[in-house]
């Protein structure tokens, strides 16, 4: 599947809520001014986020979580937020490339948090993090 060359703006809820979903390509996709952005949940795996811009959602830009896996988030522009642009839960082996975070202008790789709750202790919350370890300190730009 593939999901691109739309523009989503100033909706209620999150835009794209991708469920049950492996192997989809979301690119080239602006998505602003909405609860929440793009949410990869439910075991969605393997999936490549690319060349989106995900612009002052309320809530978060970008959340992955429930055992979304192995999914690869590269070249977006995550901007206009100052608290949470992205946020991991229950999730492993994302990787970040080259992602402009609006809330990070260096070059000095940008820590991505989140936590972990073990299925057995459930009311424990334990801290998690991604690394993007290129990020673009200017905004992307896709042709």
């Amino acid at each position: 599947n593939i999901i691109r060359d739309n523009t989503h703006e100033n909706g209620p809820a999150c835009l794209l809520w991708v469920l049950y979903s492996n192997n989809t390509q979301l690119k080239n996709n602006t998505i602003a001014h909405n609860l929440e952005g793009i949410c990869l949940d439910q075991a969605s795996c393997r999936n490549i986020i690319r060349n989106n811009t995900l612009d002052s959602n309320s809530h978060i830009n970008l959340m992955i979580e429930s055992r979304s896996n192995h999914n690869k988030i590269q070249n977006n522009n995550l901007i206009g937020i100052t608290n949470i642009n992205a946020y991991l839960l229950n999730s492993f082996r994302t990787s970040f490339k080259n992602n402009h975070w609006g809330d990070h202008t260096s070059k000095l790789p940008k820590i991505i948090r989140g936590e972990l709750t073990p299925f057995f202790l459930p009311t424990l919350r334990l801290p998690w993090f991604g690394i993007d370890w290129n990020p673009n300190p200017n905004p992307n730009i896709f042709c």
